[in-house]
């Protein structure tokens, strides 16, 4: 559920809608909270990014126009060549395993990634669907 009451639905890349039920129209729609900018290891917030959040989340709650910005970051996320996370055994090395390349969906993908990875290392396979997908080796030997 929206901050208004309707319902949200998160589409796959990212952004967060809101539709009022009695018409149809859609209320708001944003990525709420993060962009997505592929910078290398800039870690520097740009002016850019605050204000398409900040013009985003007025959108959604006008009654914050007078509020203060506190705090601005910009955070590193890792992803992979292929946009999916990188999670198994490294090739060519004894005991070492990888949980990595997710991007801003980490959060998402961590219980399956860590649970994945719990069974790889204890049992020597996993039954999580898709993990084998996932593996390091996809990328050619070390």
């Amino acid at each position: 559920m929206s901050p208004l009451g309707a319902p949200c639905n998160a589409p796959p890349w990212g952004e967060l809608i809101a539709v009022d039920l009695s018409s149809g129209e859609i209320k708001w729609k944003s990525i709420l909270g993060t962009t997505e900018e592929l910078v290398g290891f800039d870690e520097t917030p740009t002016n850019e990014a605050r204000d398409k959040i900040m013009s985003d989340l007025l959108k959604m709650i006008p009654s914050l126009l007078d509020a203060e910005l506190v705090q601005h970051t910009a955070c590193l996320r890792p992803l992979s060549d292929d946009g999916l996370p990188i999670v198994g055994k490294v090739p060519g090395w004894q005991n070492l395993y990888l949980g990595t390349g997710a991007g801003r969906k980490g959060i998402l993908w961590s219980t399956g990634m860590c649970h994945g990875l719990t069974e790889l290392i204890l049992n020597g396979a996993t039954d999580v669907p898709g993990f084998a997908a996932l593996d390091p080796a996809r990328f050619g030997q070390a």
